[in-house]
């Protein structure tokens, strides 16, 4: 029995689960995408024993019996990148192999390996499940991922903390060094907060397969996973264990000197501010005194710059360091050009707000000594 599907939606769903296929040599199956056809729809599956990724598409023509098989993914998704748009592709599972043919003139034979020994994440119980706009999640998470640590020892840090109560749902990143959180408004059937920490890397596929569009996903929080479902995907995700610090008390709200600023005039400086940086620590100081902010960045080369931009502020003078890479990064996430940088003195974090913004959000970043 043979399967047949065009090539662009084939290509759409291998798209939507190659971030998880490994190269793994230990495990070969998880170098495998597992193909599985139910009435008129295929689904192709990924894992990588952390998450598991599931894409649709549409048959050609339906089954009467439902097959599965699995095929190497990265090497199925190339030989469908390379043929045409609107070609008619075919697999023929076979006894030690399967048989892709596109037409009576090209065929690849591909090695496959028992579509029962893949592995799946394991679903439990639910905690928790909302529907949502697909849209606001991946807003939700656009606006707080550039917050989350890389490869940090304190593994919690390495991911996104998504924090559930009765109106709303809030999104929180930090690496100890900045922090964003976020929050949408939707109401929620429980009547506690409840907490889940998401890998760094399933946040970020997360974000891939999310679209911009209103299209409902229904989101489902278990002890130890996370499912995003849609009618184009399945996404499942193991949590990461450990207890997520208390990002309310580092969240400067007291910060009493506020200055407004155009975002892009303040980035733009940045950015030249950043060519002269210590490649090491990526400082940079601010010097605010009434109506005027310069940004000075200087290299152990005796090289410098130094930039003036006026801003509105009468509050007493002050001179602060800061990763420019660190204020770039927050600054690229956010959608108004009139924002307002809140401090309290030279060793405070600072509160970047966004003035006239739709978003519930909160942006803080440390200090660093130059």
């Amino acid at each position: 029995m043979s399967i047949a599907i065009k090539q662009d939606a084939l290509q759409t769903a291998l798209q939507q689960v190659m971030g998880v296929v490994e190269n793994n040599k230990t495990i070969p199956i998880l170098s495998n995408i597992l193909v599985r056809t139910q009435g008129d729809t295929a689904s192709v599956t990924a894992t990588d024993l952390g998450i598991e990724i599931t894409g649709y598409s549409k048959l050609n023509t339906p089954l009467e019996e439902d097959i599965s098989f699995t095929v190497p993914g990265k090497k199925t998704f190339d030989i469908c990148k390379s043929l045409p748009q609107s070609a008619d592709i075919s697999f023929k599972p076979q006894k030690s192999n399967v048989l892709l043919r596109y037409g009576d003139k090209c065929r690849f034979t591909l090695a496959t390996l028992p579509a029962e020994d893949f592995p799946s994440v394991d679903q439990t119980d639910n905690n928790i499940s909302v529907t949502l706009p697909q849209n606001q999640l991946k807003t939700l998470l656009q606006r707080t991922v550039f917050a989350m640590a890389h490869q940090d020892v304190r593994y919690y840090l390495n991911g996104m903390l998504l924090e559930f109560s009765a109106n709303d749902i809030r999104a929180v990143a930090t690496d100890g060094h900045r922090l964003a959180t976020n929050i949408i408004s939707l109401p929620i059937n429980t009547d506690h907060k409840l907490q889940c920490i998401i890998p760094r890397k399933a946040v970020t596929e997360l974000i891939k397969l999310l679209d911009s569009s209103d299209t409902p996903a229904t989101m489902t929080i278990c002890h130890n996973f996370i499912s995003v479902a849609s009618n184009s995907f399945h996404f499942k995700s193991k949590l990461i264990e450990g207890r997520f610090p208390e990002y309310e008390r580092v969240i400067p709200y007291g910060n009493d000197k506020s200055l407004s600023l155009n975002r892009t005039e303040l980035k733009n400086m940045l950015s030249r501010a950043a060519i002269m940086c210590n490649d090491a620590f990526r400082g940079v100081t601010l010097e605010i005194k009434e109506n005027c902010i310069k940004v000075s960045s200087n290299n152990p080369e005796n090289e410098a710059a130094e930039q003036e931009l006026p801003v509105n502020y009468t509050d007493d003078p002050m001179s602060i360091g800061f990763n420019v890479s660190y204020l770039i990064e927050n600054l690229n996430i956010l959608e108004t050009d009139n924002i307002e940088l809140k401090l309290a003195n030279q060793d405070q974090s600072m509160l970047i707000t966004e003035v006239g913004s739709e978003h519930d959000s909160v942006f803080v970043i440390m200090p660093m000594r130059i």
